[in-house]
């Protein structure tokens, strides 16, 4: 995940992300980058996400980001 501060402020700039959808098997760090946090059960997922700006905490993207993740079953080929 990326996001932009369009506030026209210098020092301003997004410090991290948050997931807000509750109950998601998903984690995500400061730089954006989503991680599984336990076993997955369906194929797919959808949760919302904001963006935190760095020069005051309290602020966020409004409204939250859909984040839709679809998990692709992997096929290891094997000779029968």
């Amino acid at each position: 995940v990326e996001a932009t501060d369009d506030d026209c402020s210098s020092q301003s700039k997004v410090c991290g992300y948050e997931i807000v959808t509750q109950n998601v098997p998903f984690s995500i760090d400061q730089q954006g980058y989503i991680n599984v946090t336990k076993e997955l059960a369906f194929y797919n997922y959808q949760f919302e996400v904001i963006a935190i700006d760095c020069l005051d905490k309290t602020k966020h993207s409004e409204p939250p980001v859909k984040v839709y993740v679809k998990i692709v079953k992997s096929c290891i080929p094997t000779l029968s």
